[in-house]
């Protein structure tokens, strides 16, 4: 019976990160930007204090501006779009 194949972990007393976790970080803020931002619209839209949603649209544009400053870092890796200065 094939093993099942193990996932790559990090290892916090070394500080190695794992290999696959960048990609998944840059879609958590891209998530979470969306997220905060539409709750905290919705929130700034429907009650009486507008400015009870303020914090989270906040963090919904600090989210999307880490997604997007992410998305813009050089990479040394071959296939990647993002520009070579």
């Amino acid at each position: 019976m094939d093993e099942p194949e193990e996932r790559p972990v990090s290892d916090p007393e070394s500080g190695t990160p794992a290999d696959d976790g960048e990609d998944e970080s840059d879609s958590n803020d891209v998530a979470l930007a969306i997220v905060f931002g539409t709750v905290g619209l919705s929130l700034f839209l429907t009650l009486d204090t507008p400015w009870a949603g303020l914090p989270m649209v906040v963090l919904g544009l600090f989210f999307g501006y880490r997604a997007v400053r992410r998305a813009l870092r050089p990479s040394d890796e071959p296939g990647t779009t993002a520009s070579r200065e």
